[in-house]
């Protein structure tokens, strides 16, 4: 049964926020590593970045709260608009917590290693089960079954990237796992803007 409920953003204020969010998470991202010559792809994490003992802890974690406050957007707009299906509807919720995880990771730098263990750990996790989600609800659905398609191969992608073949550092399978749910958050934003539809 349909729902009535009013959503809570506007589809293109929800579908703004996806493409800005994800804009302002990778400048910040790269703003810090162009400031960092000891960075390094393969014996870094990104997180290193936001250390607090370096000086470009201030631009990647103000980076990864703003990004995270304007992602949360999406998910929660989106949200009211998927309850018409379930599945869909759970991948919503997948994307609202793991947006709140990253604001978490920015606040909880590396050097509080409990919380941003959990953080970071929540996020990449949950962005990987949203993606699956969003895939089971769309490969149902005729008209977006090649979206399905691309967001389990993105699911599959950010799962399985995390496999060890990266030296010490983990910068490299990072940076793919959380580009592959902004591929899906910028399909689907793009699809809003166009007046496509985004629930099967």
């Amino acid at each position: 049964m349909a729902s009535k409920s009013k959503p809570l953003f506007s589809l293109k204020l929800t579908a703004t926020c996806g493409i800005l969010g994800m804009l302002i998470l990778y400048i910040f991202i790269f703003a810090a590593i162009l400031v960092s010559p000891w960075f390094s792809w393969t014996s870094n994490a990104l997180s290193d970045l936001g250390n607090i003992t370096r000086e470009t802890s201030p631009i990647f974690n103000a980076g990864i709260i703003i990004s995270g406050i304007v992602i949360v957007i999406f998910p929660l707009g989106l949200t009211s608009r998927a309850k018409t299906n379930t599945v869909e509807y759970s991948g919503t919720i997948a994307l609202i917590v793991s947006a709140i995880a990253l604001i978490g990771v920015g606040i909880f730098p590396e050097n509080y290693i409990l919380e941003h263990v959990i953080t970071a750990g929540t996020m990449f996790l949950l962005n990987t089960v949203g993606l699956f989600l969003f895939g089971l609800a769309f490969i149902r659905s005729e008209s977006m079954k090649s979206l399905g398609v691309v967001s389990f191969f993105l699911a599959i992608a950010s799962a399985v990237i995390w496999v060890p073949i990266w030296g010490r550092g983990i910068a490299i399978p990072e940076i793919i796992a959380s580009a592959a749910v902004y591929i899906l958050i910028l399909v689907l934003s793009a699809r809003m803007l166009s007046g496509k539809k985004v629930v099967p």
